[in-house]
């Protein structure tokens, strides 16, 4: 099994899903992920 990272600038389909994840992980809201993330 290998693993591959996705750029989020390359690939910003993935923006919403990595928000999720990370809002999950760390227990931060969406909305703070959006002032971190604003545009990618």
């Amino acid at each position: 099994m290998s693993l591959q990272i996705i750029g989020i600038r390359e690939n910003p389909e993935y923006l919403e899903r990595g928000i999720d994840y990370f809002a999950a992980k760390w227990g931060m809201t969406e909305e703070y992920m959006q002032i971190v993330f604003p545009t990618v």
